[in-house]
């Protein structure tokens, strides 16, 4: 029977789901420029124009159909393609639709996250796994992540149902996974794929798990489990074999051109961001802003909390049963690998916050973990303090994320990139090609236009490299901007039209041969270059 005091904590956590699920619907009842511009980031942008193409007939592109690409995480595209279909390829009702459906996925990784934590906390209140539902459904971290419009929402979702299938309780280890389930198994780690190709990490995060789990099982309970770890690895890769295949035929490697385009151009150059990135999970509902990520107290600060957190993680992989334990070895694996893989060797710092959400489930059931520890600490103690203590952190959560997810609407207009797709729509005819470094956005309200950052265009990221539209004899020597400018100029692009940045380009031959800069506002945060004699409206 509940006490009166989980019944008040009851209160406030469906007051959070309530606030969370109001964050993420009032966009839809308050007109078309909030719809557009509330949620929608510019890589979501990006996605949704592919994604309308493809419904269209196009293929997955971009630039009115014309540049085949496959800079995108291809489950995703799929599902908001579905909403183009069914709306007619209209735009609003595309956005409308993903708009939704990023909805529905939020609460089903609520759902998911509350069962899982009830199954490994069982001898526990089920109001904890109410809280850390609650909490993780109003995060704002997670929250705009999973309204963005990508595939981060659906990533988290999937993840923690990959946790809530491995984690085993000791009668459910008992038994291997019949051939069925094995294969069935394979088939969600496939789909993981799917949505997002840095899973590799958490299938084998996943490999490990599930071996360790019969290691007290007896030899030939091991075999068993290795021999439906082939089944189910083997599936995965069946999976996703098609995305593999699809990506080296037509771009000529396995990792989409927009993971190329991203690369680091040096090692380490995210690691700076990376241990208050994960603090920010650990903690889940108190961000670190990021003009502070990179102050060197606030990365000394972050890497001393993740160093004991992980301490504490290896002495409760000791001391907890072998469910836990298994759960603990699928995190530990899983923060290592995004760890290595995003702090040295991939670059867009801007995005470590977004890569890292794989990371929230697993970091924020272990923050579970170690709040009812210290609550069962302070229990043994003083009853008193342990309810006061109770209920002044539920009342300090319940505050943050209020506050914070009223920052997330008060902010969500003005849109990035608005004025550039204002500027656009005002003064360049449709039928016109324009080109920018970031043309997500733009890319959705106006057809022709073409993208320079090479994370879509593969023919602009050959530029970027020196490997075509440089001459000879420049190749060698011209920076990457600088080749990228022949490959402008010997286009059909009209304009360029992106963030003030881009007024930097003016210094760089041969650009000014054959633009003009027309505009050049950094107060509007507008930079725009009209090729000489090109048409306007």
């Amino acid at each position: 029977m509940e006490t009166s005091q989980q019944k008040t904590l009851r209160f406030f956590f469906l007051g959070l789901f309530l606030i969370g699920f109001i964050s993420r619907v009032l966009p839809l009842f308050l007109g078309e420029s909030r719809i557009f511009e509330q949620f929608p980031t510019e890589d979501g942008y990006l996605m949704l124009t592919i994604a309308r193409y493809l419904a269209l007939g196009f293929g997955m592109s971009t630039a009115d159909g014309t540049l085949i690409t496959n800079g995108t995480q291809p489950f995703v595209t799929f599902i908001w393609s579905l909403g183009f279909l069914l709306t007619g390829g209209s735009k609003l009702g595309g956005v409308i639709f993903a708009h939704l459906i990023q909805v529905l996925v939020s609460i089903a990784f609520a759902w998911v996250m509350y069962k899982l934590a009830k199954k490994i906390f069982h001898k526990h209140s089920p109001i904890y796994a109410l809280g850390l539902s609650a909490v993780l459904f109003t995060s704002p971290q997670l929250l705009p992540h999973s309204m963005n419009f990508l595939e981060t929402g659906f990533y988290v979702f999937i993840i923690a149902c990959v946790m809530y299938v491995f984690y085993e309780t000791e009668e459910e280890a008992a038994t291997p996974w019949s051939i069925q389930k094995s294969l069935l198994v394979g088939v969600l780690l496939g789909l993981m794929f799917w949505v997002r190709i840095d899973s590799v990490f958490i299938i084998f995060a996943a490999c490990i798990t599930y071996l360790y789990r019969g290691s007290d099982l007896g030899i030939s309970h091991i075999k068993q489990r290795f021999i439906r770890v082939l089944i189910f690895g083997a599936t995965s890769v069946l999976i996703a074999s098609p995305w593999l295949i699809y990506n080296y035929i037509y771009f000529g490697s396995i990792m989409p051109i927009s993971g190329q385009a991203q690369n680091a151009r040096m090692l380490a150059q995210n690691a700076p961001v990376v241990p208050s990135t994960l603090l920010e999970y650990l903690l889940v509902f108190i961000p670190i802003p990021s003009s502070l990520q990179e102050k060197i107290p606030v990365i000394l600060f972050s890497t001393i909390a993740m160093l004991g957190a992980a301490a504490i993680a290896v002495k409760a992989f000791f001391k907890v049963e072998k469910p836990q334990k298994s759960l603990i070895l699928m995190g530990l694996t899983t923060v290592v690998c995004f760890t290595i893989y995003y702090g040295i060797f991939f670059g867009a710092k801007h995005f470590v916050g977004r890569y890292f959400a794989a990371t929230a489930p697993f970091l924020a059931l272990f923050s579970l973990g170690m709040v009812i520890f210290l609550l069962q600490i302070i229990g043994e103690s003083s009853r008193g303090l342990l309810k006061t203590g109770v209920a002044a952190l539920a009342v300090v959560i319940f505050a943050v994320e209020a506050g914070l997810n009223y920052r997330i609407f008060q902010t969500g207009v003005p849109h990035a990139h608005i004025q550039v797709v204002n500027w656009v729509e005002s003064h360049v005819p449709e039928d016109t090609w324009v080109a920018a470094v970031q043309t997500g956005t733009l890319g959705y309200f106006h057809d022709k236009t073409y993208n320079l950052d090479g994370k879509v265009n593969a023919e602009a990221l050959k530029a970027k490299h020196g490997e075509a539209y440089c001459p000879e004899t420049k190749a060698s020597t011209e920076s990457e901007q600088n080749c990228l400018m022949y490959y402008i100029v010997q286009s059909d692009i009209q304009y360029l039209a992106d963030w003030s940045g881009l007024a930097g380009w003016a210094e760089l031959p041969p650009l000014l041969d054959y633009f003009t800069l027309e505009v050049s506002d950094a107060k509007k945060n507008l930079t725009v270059f009209k090729r000489k004699g090109a048409p306007s409206k």
